[in-house]
């Protein structure tokens, strides 16, 4: 765990732990919800294998309500739905071999799900923004978990409890996880930071970006789709990149 890590919140009431058989049913009736029947059965394998492995506390689902957050921050959020371990593991399959130099960012990390699944690579830093304090909290707890079970020291981590779009992105973050946490009103502002901080440090960007809701807000600024796979419903995954010599040089002559 990293040594600036916030303390976990003191205040909000704690989020569902979903620990019990019935528990992960709720889930899969939820996903059937969401996915259909034949969606839900390609996922529910990977929630098996990777749940024994992390835990099954990530699995609650929060409305917008819940998230003890500003009326006007609400107004752009979406609610807690977990991403489905599936996703994760397609998606990072696409993701360059030595991510070593590269710190992992996930905008709207909700209970670190996703952060557990990146702490099996050799990520420099992972770093999770949840606005949600009760979300957050719960977050550091289920990632301190996992590491003092399995005695892991890296990579280390840090939960940040904060606006998104007022996060100052770290030049050495090259990775960013999205699973669709909030609407382009502050999705704009997010990428135009990664765009400005990693991009013109001329470092390749990669977004993963999961049910992706705008990604005209990516391709507007330049960034490229490289990988996709989006059923009709829109469910799924797509991966964006931007950076490197070329790119650095182009946005500061569109910036001019």
């Amino acid at each position: 765990m990293d040594d600036a890590q916030p303390e976990a919140a003191s205040g909000g009431s704690p989020m569902p732990e979903l620990k019990s058989r019935a528990g992960f049913l709720r889930y899969v009736a939820g996903l059937v919800g969401v996915y259909g029947p034949l969606g839900t059965l390609r996922l529910v394998l990977y929630e098996l294998v990777y749940g024994v492995r992390f835990g099954f506390e990530t699995l609650g689902m929060v409305s917008g309500d819940a998230l003890a957050i500003d009326r006007n921050l609400q107004a752009h959020a979406r609610p807690y739905l977990p991403t489905p371990f599936y996703f994760a593991c397609h998606a990072f399959r696409h993701l360059p071999a030595d991510v070593s130099d590269s710190a992992f960012v996930e905008m709207g990390c909700g209970l670190g799900r996703v952060m557990l699944y990146a702490s099996e690579f050799p990520f420099r830093k992972l770093v999770g923004i949840e606005v949600s304090e009760p979300l957050a909290a719960a977050a550091r707890r289920n990632l301190e978990r996992f590491y003092r079970k399995w005695r892991r020291r890296s990579p280390p981590w840090q939960v940040v409890c904060c606006d998104a779009a007022a996060f100052d992105v770290p030049v050495e973050s090259t990775v960013f996880y999205f699973a669709d946490p909030f609407d382009d009103t502050v999705m704009a502002p997010v990428i135009d930071n990664i765009v400005a901080t990693v991009v013109n440090a001329r470092r390749r960007a990669f977004v993963i970006y999961v049910h992706p809701a705008h990604p005209e807000v990516l391709t507007d600024r330049g960034f490229r789709l490289v990988a996709s796979e989006i059923d009709m419903n829109n469910r799924g995954f797509s991966i964006f990149t931007q950076g490197g010599e070329d790119d650095a040089t182009a946005n500061l002559e569109r910036n001019r």
